[in-house]
């Protein structure tokens, strides 16, 4: 099965902009608790032309959506001007 085929309809790539799509899969990696490949998505995300605000937003945003795994994620795998302070 193919991922496009795994949640039952097909779908067709391409309708991102590149940008867009990195901001998109470093939130998912994120709450998958994946900051390996989130890392990665930051670096592609940049080389799009995302600002570090646009970057940081999106954190932001998959922080809320999954609170503690992903607010840990990023503060171990992004640089230090990319995620909040570190709680104590």
């Amino acid at each position: 099965m193919s991922e496009q085929e795994i949640v039952g309809w097909k779908y067709e790539a391409g309708h991102l902009d590149k940008k867009t799509l990195h901001l998109v899969a470093m939130a998912t990696h994120l709450a998958a608790g994946n900051g390996y490949c989130a890392k990665w998505r930051v670096k592609h995300a940049r080389e799009a032309g995302a600002s570090d605000a646009e970057i940081k937003e999106t954190i932001g945003m998959a922080v809320r959506a999954g609170a503690s795994v992903i607010y840990q994620e990023a503060i171990d795998n992004f640089p230090d001007d990319l995620t909040p302070p570190r709680r104590n």
